[in-house]
């Protein structure tokens, strides 16, 4: 669940970074190294999943309340081309795609 939630934010970053049409590229966001230093099990499962719902709550309304013509910014994250509509399905897809892991593994 630490991944889900450490990852959102960044995903949300690039979005804002690219719909603002700021200029620089940034840089690769180092999943392994954050998950290995965030400790979850000092918290429980429901916190995890509180925390998860408001961070979900501010990925929707960033993405809820963009104009138009921002969909099809663009810019460099990790050495790769991203559109907004593009981090937008790469937002919802991870969690999608982890809650298939977890359904298929454990349930």
């Amino acid at each position: 669940m630490i991944h889900v939630n450490d990852c959102e934010p960044p995903f949300a970053m690039r979005t804002l970074w690219f719909v603002r049409e700021l200029d620089a590229w940034l840089p690769r966001f180092e999943q392994i190294f954050v998950v290995r230093t965030a400790r979850p099990a000092e918290h429980s499962l429901a916190s995890h999943v509180h925390e998860f719902g408001s961070i979900r709550a501010s990925t929707i309304d960033l993405f809820r309340h963009m104009p138009e013509e921002a969909w099809l910014r663009r810019g460099i994250a990790s050495e790769n081309p991203f559109s907004v509509r593009a981090l937008s399905y790469i937002t919802a897809g991870h969690v999608i795609h982890h809650v298939g892991l977890l359904r298929e593994r454990y349930l």
